[in-house]
């Protein structure tokens, strides 16, 4: 590099060094970058000063505008589906859905007495498949999803001799991640009702009120 005529530009083309992460010892990390410049005496290069900036706030930034981004995809993808669904057969979905996971609970504490516990995990598996069924019969893919992983987990421990703590917390968040996505849905679908009341038509007593409060005003 040094009895190459690079420019700066082209110099740093040639640079591995143009952003890494640096690990500091538990204490997370730093992103740097570094940029190098060339000190010419006589037109020969002589020298080369690297300058290093720490863009880790940028860095983070932009992570979290990413994640912010995809997560509120996420959210209006779950809300258009939800949209989608009667709601009657809404209602009927979500009250059915928290009396399964509410089971599943109870269920997972009795895991650990070996002699239930495959009658247990059967118990256990014929919820998580309601719920997929139900979901999926509703078209919210993103909640039979869930609900398939847990199948999944339970099909796993199905084919074990024995059972451990780590298979049972596995498995616990496995149902976990279920009631994570039942929660959210249960909380856009109150934003959705909170909306519709605002535009709702007025009652009666509340026009009443309104024309008196007109009244006075007009006094």
């Amino acid at each position: 590099l040094f009895d190459n005529d690079f420019d700066e530009e082209e110099l740093n083309q040639f640079n591995p060094l143009s952003q890494i992460e640096i690990n500091l010892n538990g204490n997370g990390s730093r992103h740097l970058t570094f940029d190098f410049r060339r000190i010419k005496e006589e037109k020969r290069t002589v020298r080369i000063i690297a300058s290093v900036n720490d863009i880790t706030e940028k860095i983070l930034l932009e992570k979290d505008l990413e994640e912010t981004k995809e997560e509120n995809k996420r959210k209006m993808d779950w809300l258009l589906c939800i949209l989608n669904v009667e709601p009657v057969m809404l209602r009927e979905f979500i009250k059915t859905a928290n009396e399964e996971i509410h089971h599943v609970d109870e269920v997972l504490k009795g895991l650990e007495q070996k002699e239930q516990t495959l009658e247990l995990l059967d118990s256990i598996y014929r919820s998580i498949h309601t719920i997929k069924g139900n979901a999926s019969l509703l078209e919210l893919d993103f909640f039979a999803e869930k609900a398939h992983q847990a199948e999944d987990k339970i099909a796993e421990l199905r084919e074990k001799d024995q059972i451990t703590l780590m298979d049972i917390n596995e498995l616990l968040e496995q149902t976990n991640n279920l009631q994570s996505v039942y929660d959210e849905v249960k909380g856009l679908l109150d934003q959705i009702s909170q909306i519709h009341d605002q535009f709702r038509p007025k009652r009666s007593h509340e026009q009443n009120m309104l024309i008196k409060s007109l009244t006075k005003l007009v006094k």
